[in-house]
C-alpha cells in the first residue's frame, strides 16, 4: 500500500492507497510530536509520500518513523516551475507553498480547464488556473479560526466564543452572536471579493477543499465542487507518481 499525506499547521490528513489506486483506510487528527503512531499497525506500505507544510521537527521525526518501522525514505512534493501540466506561476517557484501546488495540480487534471481552488484551513488560499494550465496567481488571508482568534487576544473584554455555521445574518442583538456573524460574514465575504478579481470563464471550476471547506461551500454557487482530499489528490502528479 502506498501512504499518502497531508499535514499542515493544525491538522494531518492521510489515507492509504490500494495498488489500484482505490483508498482503503482514511484518517484526519490534531497534529501533535507523535500523531504518526497511528500507522504503527499498517505493515504492508511500500511508498510514503505527501505535503507538509507545518513543523520541521514533525517531519523530522516522521522521517525517522518511516525510516525505521518500514525501512523507506518519505517523498515530499515541492513546488516546482512546471510539473502535472501546471505553470507555477511565481517568480521564484520554490515559494509557492506545496500544498497549494498540490492542490492545484489535483483540481487542473481533474478537470483539465480553467479552474479555482479554494484552501479552507488556517489560511484561506485562493488560486486560479487557465485552461492552458498557467497559474495566474493568488491571494493568502488570515483562516476563519484565525482571525477569530486574533479579534478575541486583541479585544480581552470580549467573551470568549467557538464558532458555529449560521442560516442567517440578520443583525445581532447581544455581543457573542455579533462577535460570530461578524466573523463568519468577513471571511465569506473575502473570500467572495478576491473571486470577483479573477479572470472567470463560463467554464471555470471552482474546487474547495480544507478543513472549514464544507462550511464555506454553502455560501458560495451550487456549481462549487467538494474536495476533501484535493492537496493529497495532487500529490502522485507532483511526483510524477502512478
Amino acid at each position: 500500500m502506498i501512504l499518502e499525506f497531508d499535514c499542515g499547521n493544525t491538522t494531518l490528513n492521510w489515507r492509504l492507497l490500494t495498488a489500484e489506486g482505490d483508498s482503503a483506510y482514511t484518517g484526519t487528527s490534531p497534529i501533535t510530536e507523535r500523531t504518526f503512531l497511528a500507522f504503527a499497525p499498517f505493515n504492508e506500505v511500500h511508498a510514503v509520500r505527501g505535503v507538509a507544510v507545518g513543523s520541521s521537527e514533525w517531519c523530522r521525526d516522521f522521517n525517522d518513523f518511516v525510516s525505521q518501522h518500514w525501512q523507506l525514505r518519505v517523498q515530499y512534493v515541492r513546488s516546482v516551475a512546471q510539473g502535472g501540466g501546471v505553470t507555477n506561476g511565481y517568480a521564484t517557484p520554490s515559494d509557492l507553498g506545496a500544498d497549494r501546488w498540490a492542490a492545484m495540480l489535483g483540481a487542473f487534471n481533474d478537470c483539465r480547464c480553467a479552474c479555482c481552488v479554494i484552501d479552507c484551513g488556517t489560511a484561506v488560499t485562493v488560486d486560479y488556473v487557465d485552461d492552458d494550465g498557467v497559474h495566474i496567481g493568488g491571494y493568502i488571508a488570515p483562516g476563519l479560526s484565525v482571525g477569530h482568534r486574533a479579534l478575541l487576544n486583541a479585544v480581552p473584554a470580549l467573551p470568549s466564543s467557538v464558532l458555529n455555521e449560521m442560516d442567517e445574518f440578520s443583525p445581532a442583538r447581544d455581543t457573542l452572536s455579533a462577535l460570530n456573524k461578524g466573523n463568519i460574514v468577513a471571511w465569506i465575504g473575502g473570500v467572495r471579493e478576491m473571486l470577483t478579481h479573477l479572470p472567470c470563464t463560463p467554464h471555470m471550476r471552482l474546487y474547495v477543499t480544507g478543513g472549514y471547506g464544507k462550511m464555506l461551500c454553502n455560501y458560495l454557487p451550487s456549481c462549487v465542487i467538494w474536495r476533501p482530499h484535493l492537496v493529497m489528490d495532487g500529490i502522485r502528479f507532483a511526483l510524477k507518481s502512478p
